[in-house]
């Protein structure tokens, strides 16, 4: 936009390479310039952190350009909820500044963070664009822990994680694989529909326990457990200079 941001995807740990390099290719394409972070490790966030401070400068710049005083920028860091935000920023700041639990709704206030003399990040709730959310990705979210338990049937969403990773491991092997489901509870897997798949899980690895095995399969997969996967393929993406021109065309 406008006022400049800087792009980071999260939890690089958890997606295969061959992902992250075709959304990466997406994103740029769109004109957007992907930084891969895992706030946990570190992993990137220095690399991050130069471009937070470029950009401010950018910033301050144009300020002086327009006969501005610097002064320190001030910049939110926006994501859905549990994608490790606050994590992020105690890894920027370098010591523990927010609260950072592997949970969605920790954060519940807002708070500036200065990570540079001359910027600040401003900590916020996750946000989730309702109207922007279809009754896939909603399954998305809450397979990824990113929304409260309380909004969703833990069953019914460990089914429809079940379908998912079939209908991916189908159509891109390199995101998901099937197989990791035998290899972590002996349980053959087929065709069959994820309610059914659940069904035989519970009765031969949790003595009949449906409720445990899908709490046990989404704590599995949400800590990676079942490997490196991702759920969605990029779609073909917007550019940000063409996005205007494109939404004003009728449909």
């Amino acid at each position: 936009g406008p006022r400049g941001h800087v792009l980071a995807i999260a939890r690089m740990d958890a997606a295969p390479e061959a992902a992250m390099r075709e959304w990466s290719a997406a994103l740029q394409a769109a004109g957007k310039a992907p930084m891969y972070v895992d706030g946990k490790k570190g992993v990137g966030v220095g690399e991050l952190r130069r471009a937070i401070i470029a950009a401010g400068e950018y910033v301050n710049r144009r300020r002086q350009r327009r006969g501005i005083q610097r002064r320190p920028v001030r910049a939110a860091i926006l994501g859905y909820p549990n994608v490790g935000k606050s994590a992020l920023i105690n890894r920027l700041v370098g010591r523990k500044k927010t609260k950072s639990e592997n949970r969605p709704g920790v954060t519940r206030g807002f708070s500036w963070i200065r990570i540079d003399p001359q910027v600040q990040l401003l900590d916020s709730p996750g946000i989730i664009p309702a109207k922007q959310v279809s009754q896939e990705a909603a399954y998305h979210l809450a397979m990824c822990d990113d929304i409260g338990s309380a909004a969703y049937d833990t069953r019914g969403v460990a089914a429809a994680l079940l379908e998912t990773l079939g209908a991916v491991a189908i159509s891109s092997p390199t995101y998901a694989r099937l197989d990791v489901l035998r290899e972590r509870w002996g349980v053959e897997p087929d065709v069959e529909s994820g309610e059914a798949y659940l069904l035989r899980l519970a009765e031969e690895r949790f003595t009949g326990d449906v409720q445990r095995a899908a709490v046990t399969l989404l704590k599995d997969f949400r800590s990676g457990q079942l490997g490196r996967i991702c759920l969605e393929r990029p779609l073909p993406l917007v550019s940000e200079h063409d996005a205007p021109l494109r939404a004003a065309k009728p449909r």
